[in-house]
């Protein structure tokens, strides 16, 4: 999100990661909830200065509590500064506290990516997930299942790859931006370079690009952190004018895809 401090989007990961079976040291959460604790502190010290002063028996320090009441009187603009100022060194210690479970966490999200990959491919091998369900009435049990299990599968890889990108960039993976999420999730090793952008920018049928990158032979998996890297996209199209022969004389328009050569 535009204008998202880093220690916001590092917390967000945190807690997306944590949801899905990563862990946290005790060491975070403890740093953690001081700043939100820090983060949701009103502005109630002239109430408590108030029932120290009318309230027989207080022992409260009144000196401590003048001084707090004080200070929160300056303005929202010297809170907010204060804030900004303190955001650095929260986030370094974050970092810290989370580095030891980092990789770990990863591998263990990246075992249950594959883990559900292999299953959608195992039920993509057993029944094309695009038949239409009339047509799978008449199929064998086994077939429907298989039918069934494909779509769920699918949905699974989607909600998973939230976190499996989470995890992989708070292990170091180059996986900030969305082109990271193929090589993050599918083995490239000898597939054509458009071919397998197209099938991971499809949208249409049950199981969306998951089940194009199967249609395409390609293996679907969460990548080991220590060979993870990025695939760019394809050249765009070249565009040439050849002399054309007989009923075909004169310039004739032949577009060329630059990544043929590299398959």
């Amino acid at each position: 999100m535009l204008g998202t401090h880093p220690l916001d989007t590092f917390r967000e990961q945190i807690d997306t990661v944590a949801a899905a079976g990563g862990t946290v040291p005790d060491t975070y959460t403890t740093i953690n909830q001081r700043w939100s604790r820090y983060l949701d502190i009103g502005h109630d010290t002239s109430a408590l200065l108030a029932d120290a002063i009318t309230t027989p028996g207080d022992t409260s320090d009144l000196t401590q509590l003048r001084a707090l009441a004080l200070a929160e009187r300056c303005g929202s603009i010297e809170q907010a500064d204060l804030t900004k100022e303190l955001k650095a060194p929260v986030l370094l210690a974050l970092r810290n506290a989370y580095e030891p479970v980092a990789d770990a966490n990863y591998r263990t999200l990246a075992d249950t990516f594959t883990a559900t990959a292999t299953a959608f491919t195992k039920a993509v091998n057993a029944a094309d997930p695009d038949l239409p369900a009339e047509q799978m009435v008449t199929q064998s049990e086994k077939a429907r299942k298989a039918w069934t299990d494909a779509a769920i599968h699918a949905a699974e890889l989607d909600q998973q790859l939230t976190a499996l990108r989470a995890a992989a960039v708070l292990a170091g993976l180059r996986a900030h931006d969305n082109d990271a999420l193929l090589p993050l999730t599918v083995d490239t090793t000898g597939h054509h370079r458009r071919r397998l952008w197209e099938a991971w920018e499809t949208n249409t049928g049950r199981t969306g690009k998951w089940g194009a990158l199967a249609r395409l032979g390609a293996t679907i998996r969460a990548a080991h952190p220590d060979t993870f890297k990025p695939y760019r996209r394809p050249a765009p199209i070249e565009v040439k004018y050849m002399r054309g022969e007989g009923r075909y004389a004169g310039s004739v328009r032949v577009e060329i895809d630059p990544e043929d050569e590299l398959v």
